[in-house]
């Protein structure tokens, strides 16, 4: 089974609504999951989500439910109430720009090889 470090989110707000997750896997691979995907994640066993701190502390990303809405937040580890609030922000996605490669011009076989200005 997959296994997720998440190291930053976006939220709608600071310490608000989780809209995206940042997180790196086992194999050091960056993935960024919409809170939808990780919640069908987590409920189906496909992954599991987990945040670490400096120290070496580990909490486990869990879904709860809140008035019919389910959410993301952290087992309760007696430090803090949800981890997920205190990581950072995902810095902006990458755009891709495709170069296209430079063209060569050769002058046609029609024109000779000795083709002058």
């Amino acid at each position: 089974m997959p296994r997720y470090r998440v190291t930053c989110t976006t939220k709608l707000e600071k310490h608000e609504h989780i809209l995206d997750l940042g997180c790196y896997s086992t194999q050091n691979n960056y993935y960024r999951f919409r809170e939808a995907d990780v919640i069908s994640r987590i409920e189906g066993g496909q992954d599991t989500f987990y945040t670490e701190r400096p120290d070496g502390h580990v909490a486990e990303v869990v879904v709860f439910e809140l008035e019919g809405e389910e959410f993301l937040r952290t087992k309760a580890d007696g430090e803090r109430p949800n981890n997920l609030d205190w990581l950072p922000d995902c810095p902006p996605k990458e755009h891709k720009v495709i170069v296209p490669p430079v063209r060569t011009v050769a002058p046609a076989a029609s024109h000779g090889s000795s083709w002058r200005r």
